[in-house]
């Protein structure tokens, strides 16, 4: 949370300011948020706050399309109450937003397959928020496409299609995620000093 904070004043990934891989969507809306609030960490559980509420409601909404609607708010219901969810929505993690990401990814990857009318429509919608959410955890990735694939290949029929709409989402996605990520990798002092803190600090994770 401290890394997070002075994240804010001097952005830089080399210095753990944030630690890497940097969430820079993340600082950027946090440091949006202080303009207003005056303080850093109580900027970023503003935002634990909004985004473990979005999550809940998004969780409903997944529920009541897959199953039903007493199903989706008892989802819900089980998400709000939950104290490790709770907990992890009250402080200066991107947790929160990781579970909105989610959530909202899979809502999106199942109107693709219930609206084939507009299914192109939701496959971009997908990808930019695949792509965004990666600047505020960037499991949202890994995570989310192969759902948005599962929902391509489950909408089509025709291979040719289904390829299109794989390419489409692929290079929306990527054209998101470099917006973010090429300004983050300057702002860290270039790719060389990047990968050396990326690297150094996700080695001694994997020692440890």
């Amino acid at each position: 949370s401290a890394n997070y904070a002075l994240a804010l004043d001097q952005y830089n990934v080399a210095f753990h300011q944030p630690q890497p891989p940097g969430y820079p969507l993340y600082v950027a809306t946090a440091w949006m948020l202080r303009v207003a609030i005056g303080d850093a960490n109580a900027s970023y559980v503003t935002l634990s706050i909004v985004a473990s509420g979005f999550a809940v409601t998004m969780l409903v909404l997944v529920g009541a399309r897959l199953f039903d609607r007493t199903t989706g708010v008892l989802a819900g219901c089980l998400l709000a109450t939950s104290a490790l969810f709770w907990g992890q929505g009250e402080v200066a993690y991107p947790y929160a937003l990781l579970a909105a990401f989610s959530t909202s990814g899979a809502w999106v990857s199942l109107r693709v397959v219930s609206d084939k009318r507009r299914a192109r429509r939701w496959v971009i919608v997908g990808a930019i928020i695949l792509g965004i959410g990666s600047g505020y955890r960037s499991e949202v990735a890994p995570f989310l496409a192969p759902v948005l694939a599962w929902a391509i290949l489950s909408t089509y029929s025709s291979w040719r299609t289904i390829l299109g709409n794989l390419v489409a989402a692929g290079s929306t996605g990527v054209a998101v995620i470099t917006a973010w990520y090429v300004p983050m990798v300057i702002a860290t002092g270039g790719w060389e000093v990047y990968q050396q803190a990326t690297g150094g600090y996700y080695a001694y994770f994997i020692q440890s």
